[in-house]
């Protein structure tokens, strides 16, 4: 597996070499105003990196828009970022496809610095759009197929992406499709030079990707690609199958804090079905087949190149009846040969599915879902009552058998003086309500007299000698010890948990036996009786959930095959607040497997559980969900009064400034630096010393 420097090597590629100073940052940028090459007046600077500049500039001849990026002068003494500068421009110009940003110039300015003249794209970022949630499929399907278009072009060349991510596609406006396609960025794509340029003698320099060197994002890398092995346009797809189960769920199959972690789970790890990963979304079947082939981990089992995911595709779609006109099945054109505005006839305006709001067939899945349990005690204690109430019962039936034929006979002499209404019910139905009735009152008197003071006294006369029935004592009872000392805990301990449980026996009211017992239980390797033992704890004693060891213990039975399910239950219901925090740090905080993590997500979402969060931990979540920037600036208020480091670790990364829209050199949370409020809540969580790591 690579080290983490390997796997930011794609970053270094575009941040490499000394970046300008800050008094050059703030002096006014010199190109601006100015005509470069006779016929480019740069208007404004678009972003700014470690590699160039991104300009807006206008054709002075043709008065058309578009944007050049210049590298920086002292960028010139790295010749591989040159030569991948060099790369990014014929790939561009070559591709020659409308769903991708076109190349149209390229050369040098006179202090020797290069420059790429880029078709000028003004829309919106894929991954802006993700942001705001998951996307209809049929939007996504529209969206997806235009990316693999553009893929099949560029692999027809022989070029490979290998930085496919939501970041790279933009959604312009164009001929009535609001979501029509730009891929951009081919700055580290992998470029055959001598094929495209028809040169034998360019075989000869130097390749720039060099066995072992991992170039890309590490979200949406493949498998070989995360390994640094030699990759083709497999991998691209493997990308865009990442982008595709992204837009569908709104979340990426795999989720780690380390790019390392990252990257192994890419290799090792099955992707989550959609419903494991986002349970409210509803997926066409073979919609959900073709992303998980698509993410095979091994190259050969993927579709064996993006022409074959456009078809799949185009299938989904025809199977699924996206097109809203009937002409187009049957014999309808390839989804890639229809035009713009016939393509937004396929669209998502008359078929969009509301992904946020559960279907009643799911809805009903998940009320049963929460019924269960209660169904399940309720069977037990009602099975407890019956054991009680068989021989009282047997016998008032036995009565009943007797006294039911001199009943019958009254019944059928007083039947026909009973008022019309009351004659249409026959003589047995008379009887049987009798019967009924005579039932019902023996089971509420058993009821009454098990919850009366008189039998509550009896049983604590029983339980305790000496005693009378008003519970007084006629004489004084020596008290005996009712909690072990150390030194027997020590001994019973040392012999395991049959010895605490005889420890136990002797001392019943010495709850602390059962943390003993407890941890008895897990160092002898059985967590499902260690579970149990603290389940009888928390109810004896609620505020044991805030122990330290308990808790770990809980946890670590959580990342257990056979105590998983009755760990993570135990931690949405019995352990108050302290259940919530520790499902928090399983399932965005822990290295545990992804699919602990994933179940502890799940059991975040759910209601109950979130109730019983502390306001910290509500916020912290609260936070973590928002996606856009105006949801979280709403936020700031309550993350100042209540957050705590889980909210400092998601508000921190928001003073950055780059990563959204054109070449991703936008802002993408511009509206959490309009005033003080950001900053100001950063403040006042880094102030709070008292607030511990839950």
């Amino acid at each position: 597996m690579p080290d983490a420097d390997a796997v930011r090597a794609a970053d270094e590629a575009d941040e490499a070499g000394p970046v300008s100073s800050q008094e050059g940052r703030d002096a006014p940028d010199p190109l601006v105003g100015t005509t470069i090459s006779g016929r480019y007046k740069i208007e404004s600077s678009l972003g700014e990196g470690g590699m160039g500049v991104v300009y807006l500039a206008e054709h002075t001849l043709m008065h058309k828009r578009l944007a050049v990026k210049v590298l920086h002068p002292e960028m010139m003494r790295l010749p591989e970022v040159v030569a991948r500068f060099e790369r990014e421009a014929m790939a561009a110009a070559h591709i020659e496809h409308p769903n991708v940003a076109a190349a149209t110039d390229f050369g040098k300015l006179e202090d020797g610095s290069f420059f790429l003249v880029l078709e000028y794209v003004q829309g919106r970022s894929l991954r802006d759009m993700v942001a705001d949630g998951p996307i209809a499929p049929e939007r996504a399907v529209h969206i997806a197929t235009q990316i693999a278009s553009a893929l099949a072009r560029a692999h027809g060349l022989g070029i490979v992406h290998r930085d496919m991510k939501p970041e790279n596609v933009m959604l312009v406006a164009r001929d009535g499709d609001p979501d029509f396609v730009k891929v951009l960025d081919f700055g580290i794509a992998k470029v055959p030079v001598a094929e495209i340029i028809k040169d034998a003698s360019a075989k000869s320099k130097k390749a720039l990707t060099q066995l072992g060197m991992v170039y890309g994002t590490p979200e949406y890398m493949a498998p070989e690609q995360a390994l640094g092995q030699d990759v083709d346009a497999r991998a691209d797809i493997y990308a865009l199958g990442v982008i595709l189960y992204e837009m569908i769920t709104g979340l990426r199959p795999f989720e780690a804090d380390s790019p390392v972690t990252l990257l192994g789970m890419q290799v090792t790890h099955a992707p989550p079905s959609f419903a494991d990963r986002s349970p409210l979304v509803t997926v066409p079947a073979p919609l959900e087949e073709l992303v998980m082939k698509m993410l095979e981990k091994e190259a050969s089992k993927r579709p064996s190149d993006a022409r074959e995911v456009v078809d799949s595709l185009d299938q989904i779609r025809l199977a699924l009846h996206l097109a809203a006109n009937p002409r187009l099945m049957g014999s309808s054109p390839s989804y890639s040969e229809l035009t713009p505005a016939q393509r937004l006839e396929t669209g998502t305006a008359r078929t969009a599915i509301n992904l946020a709001a559960p279907t009643p067939a799911l809805a009903t899945t998940n009320a049963l879902a929460r019924l269960a349990p209660l169904v399940t005690r309720g069977q037990d204690t009602l099975r407890g009552l019956w054991q009680k109430l068989e021989p009282v019962a047997d016998g008032a039936m036995e009565k009943l058998r007797t006294h039911l034929p001199a009943a019958h006979q009254t019944l059928q002499q007083v039947h026909g003086s009973l008022p019309t209404p009351m004659r249409r019910v026959p003589v047995f139905g008379w009887l049987g309500m009798l019967a009924g009735s005579a039932l019902l009152v023996l089971l509420l008197g058993i009821v009454l007299l098990c919850s009366s003071p008189r039998l509550q006294v009896a049983r604590s006369a029983f339980a305790v000698p000496g005693a009378s029935a008003s519970g007084s004592s006629s004489a004084p009872v020596s008290q005996a010890p009712t909690k072990a000392t150390d030194e027997q805990i020590k001994e019973a301990s040392a012999k395991g948990p049959e010895a605490v449980e005889q420890l136990i026996a002797r001392f019943p009211k010495d709850t602390d036996l059962l943390k003993v017992l407890g941890r008895s239980y897990m160092a002898a390797n059985q967590p499902d009786k260690a579970l149990e033992t603290y389940k009888t704890l928390l109810a004896a004693d609620p505020k044991a959930s805030e122990e330290i060891e308990l808790g770990q213990n809980v946890v670590l039975a959580c990342q257990n095959e056979a105590t998983s399910d009755a760990a993570y239950a135990m931690l949405e219901s019995d352990m108050a607040a302290r259940g919530p925090d520790l499902l928090y740090w399983l399932a965005y905080e822990s290295k545990a497997a992804s699919k602990y993590m994933l179940k502890a997500a799940r059991s975040l979402a759910k209601k109950d559980v979130r109730e019983r969060a502390t306001p910290a931990l509500q916020i912290a979540l609260e936070l973590r969900a928002a996606t856009s920037c105006e949801g979280k600036y709403k936020l700031l208020e309550r993350a100042r009064t209540d957050g705590d480091k889980r909210s400092l670790l998601l508000l921190q990364p928001l003073f950055h400034t780059k990563g959204c829209g054109f070449l991703s050199m936008g802002d993408c949370w511009k509206c959490m630096r309009r005033g003080p409020a950001l900053a100001n809540a950063v403040k006042e969580i880094e102030a709070r010393s008292s607030t511990s790591p839950p």
